[in-house]
Order: structure tokens, then C-alpha cells, then sequence
């Protein structure tokens, strides 16, 4: 019987877990993302490298500006890699849109997708 409460317990408490590997856990809002959603967060090691992709929803009928950028760590949770540039996309009404990311260190384990939807909350630097 023991063994039985111990079982249930356990279980319940794993249910009530939050899983690390949940969009939130690697999702950044700067500013105010009125309409835009990432829908489906993903990751793979390709060639050594982690490779991020993202699906963004844009619920609204209009055209909306998504910028974005991918920061990487390690498995210490130091940045590696420099700072990436903002990335600016349109997302049109009510469609979705990939994006993605690749460190550009193979240490990275980890990452934070950040999002903005408004140049004013996101400098774009192009070379």
C-alpha cells in the first residue's frame, strides 16, 4: 500500500511539473506583441550548432512588424556568441511565418528567443 501512495504521489507531482522545454521557457516579449504569437518553438543540433526555429501567428487581419533575435548560452548558462542583430519580418493578417536562428558557437545548449513588435523597443543594425 505503501508503495501504491508513494507511486501516486509521485506521479501527481510530475503532472504538475512544468516542462523545460516550453515556448515560455525560451520565449522574450520586448514591449508589447499585440497579435503576434509564437505558435511552435523547435531546436536541433545541425553540424554541431543549434539551430532555432519558430512559427509566429499573426491574428489580426492587418499586416503586423515582428523583429527578433536569438541569444545562446552554454551549458553554465554564460552568453556565447556576440549579440545578434535584430531581425525585422512581416507577418501578414491572419497567417503564419517561420523564423529562425543558428549559434554560431558549438557550446550553445540553450537559448532565448526575444520578440518585438515595434522599432521604437528594438534597434535594427544592418551591415
Amino acid at each position: 500500500m505503501k508503495k501504491i501512495s508513494c507511486l501516486a504521489a509521485f506521479l501527481f507531482l510530475s503532472g504538475c511539473a512544468t516542462n523545460p522545454n516550453s515556448i515560455d521557457a525560451h520565449l522574450v516579449k520586448v514591449g508589447d506583441v499585440d497579435n503576434l504569437d509564437v505558435q511552435d518553438l523547435r531546436s536541433a543540433r545541425i553540424n554541431n550548432f543549434l539551430n532555432i526555429q519558430a512559427t509566429v501567428i499573426n491574428s489580426s487581419g492587418s499586416i503586423q512588424q515582428l523583429y527578433y533575435r536569438c541569444q545562446f548560452y552554454d551549458g553554465n548558462k554564460f552568453k556565447v556568441g556576440n549579440d545578434t542583430q535584430w531581425i525585422p519580418v512581416r507577418v501578414y493578417g491572419k497567417t503564419t511565418q517561420d523564423i529562425s536562428c543558428t549559434a554560431t558557437e558549438p557550446t550553445a545548449i540553450d537559448f532565448k528567443l526575444e520578440v518585438s513588435s515595434t522599432g521604437s523597443a528594438a534597434k535594427v543594425y544592418s551591415n
